[in-house]
Formats: C-alpha cells, structure tokens, sequence
C-alpha cells in the first residue's frame, strides 16, 4: 500500500532499482513529479513521464500501464502541483519534504 495519492507533488530520491529500456521515459533523479494513478502494490504512474507508447504489447495484446515503485519517490508538503501555479506563484512556494515519522 502505497501513502501516495494521484496529485501529490513527489521528487525522485533514487534512480536504483530502474531496469533501463530505450524505449521507457525514466523520472530524472530529484526531479519533481505529480502523481498520476496509484496501484494496490504501491506503484505510481507520474504526470510528467508519459510511457503511454509502451502500454499495449501489439502481439501479445495485453495492456499493461508502466509504472514506477512509490519508494523511488518522497512526498513534498505544502507544493501545488507547477500545471496549477503561475510563474510569480511558483516562485514563492516552500518546499518540505514529508518525515519519515508522518
């Protein structure tokens, strides 16, 4: 279960773990993302990183979403996502990054 929920601002605290494909967009390592859906496993899919392309094996016709372990990734409070601010706004946020005791 993951503490994600979809429209939570997070930034990318590791890249360990990413099995690197040429064909998959990878979140940049502190990189800020917005999260797009979350699964019962904990991984999150991310606004910002579209494998949309990736989604339908044609010869198998399966659907299958890429997505991203939650642990890659650390909650910030207190950000509004940047597709909701204007430029003069975004520049006055604060960001906090979410405790590990919350």
């Amino acid at each position: 279960m993951s503490n994600f929920k979809p429209g939570d601002v997070v930034v990318c605290v590791t890249n360990r773990g990413f099995h690197y494909y040429s064909s998959w967009k990878y979140p940049r390592l502190y990189g800020i993302y917005t999260i797009e859906m979350v699964f019962d496993d904990g991984a999150v899919t991310l606004n910002e990183v579209d494998n949309h392309h990736l989604d339908i094996i044609p010869m198998r016709k399966i659907t299958d979403i890429k997505a991203f372990w939650g642990w890659h990734f650390k909650k910030i409070v207190g950000l509004t996502p940047k597709s909701a601010l204007t430029e003069e706004k975004e520049k006055e946020q604060l960001i906090t990054l979410e405790s590990e005791t919350t």
